[in-house]
This record gives structure tokens, C-alpha cells and sequence, in this order.
């Protein structure tokens, strides 16, 4: 911005997106002070109906299946969408042929340490990715090393 009169030259600077980043956000204090109000209005039925909309809205941003995925392929595409989000997640699979799906990072930490209902929105979450129920090994807000999820595919059945 320059001056249009006379005198030295006015220049007026504004922070990018970019430098924004290097400030301080305080984006969990606010989720917890959410959460705890939400908790506050709402039954615990309602509670974890509201956390399934979350899961389902996160997994309608997964890029759709393709079809006759095997189990292999949803699960790599399920941690692909899952590294997108910030979990660094992998996976590996079981001599039983079962996957588990590791989540090394939990982009919501501090919030999950007081809401137990974030765990049970991220298993949610890896269900709706995966199309079955996951059962939970190990969970980070436990003290755990990192959230594992057992995936159990049931084996195609033999056509009659």
C-alpha cells in the first residue's frame, strides 16, 4: 500500500496463512470446552450418536471404494486416507490373514485424553473406512505406544 500524497512512502504488511502456523492456537482448548458443553446438553446416547456423525462425515471425505476391492486394498486405502488426516498410521498382515491397523500419531491427543468419546469416534471411523467392525488392541490415550486395530475379514463363502 503506497501513499497517494505527498511524504515517504507507506507500506503496510499482513501475515500469510503460511506465518500464521508460527503463533500459538489454543484449537484443543476450544474443542474441549465444545465437547464438555455438548456432553452437558445431551444424553450419552446422544452423545455418541453426534461422535457417529463425525466418523461418518470424516469417512464420506475418504475417496469412494473401488469395486471388488479385496481386503488388502481397503485397508491400504483406509491408511492412505487415515495419513491424510494426520495419523500416521500402517498396517500389517497376520499369518491368520487377519490386518491390524496401526495409528502411530492422534491428531487430536490432548482432547482425547478427556474425551473417551474421540477413541470411540476414530474406531468408528476406521469401521466405516474398512466396511467391518474393528476390535481395539492397544489405545495412545491409554498410555499405549499407538492405537491398533484388529481387522477381521470374514472369508468369502462358496457360492452354492
Amino acid at each position: 500500500l503506497r501513499r497517494s500524497g505527498p511524504g515517504r512512502p507507506q507500506y503496510a504488511y499482513e501475515l500469510t496463512e503460511a506465518a500464521s502456523d508460527y503463533f500459538p492456537k489454543n484449537y484443543h482448548g476450544l474443542t474441549d470446552l465444545v465437547l464438555d458443553e455438548i456432553r452437558q446438553r445431551s444424553t450419552p446416547v446422544e452423545m455418541e450418536q453426534i461422535m457417529s456423525g463425525v466418523a461418518q462425515r470424516l469417512a464420506t471425505q475418504a475417496p469412494p471404494p473401488k469395486t471388488a476391492q479385496n481386503p488388502k486394498e481397503v485397508v491400504r486405502a483406509a491408511v492412505s486416507f487415515l495419513n491424510d488426516k494426520g495419523y500416521a498410521a500402517q498396517w500389517e498382515e497376520t499369518p491368520e490373514g487377519d490386518f491390524l491397523l496401526h495409528t502411530c500419531n492422534c491428531p487430536y491427543e490432548r482432547v482425547a485424553q478427556a474425551h473417551s468419546e474421540v477413541c470411540r469416534m476414530d474406531a468408528n471411523l476406521v469401521g466405516q473406512l474398512v466396511g467391518i467392525e474393528p476390535h481395539r488392541m492397544s489405545q495412545m490415550a491409554n498410555g499405549d505406544e499407538n492405537c491398533t486395530f484388529l481387522l477381521h475379514f470374514e472369508a468369502p463363502r462358496p457360492l452354492d
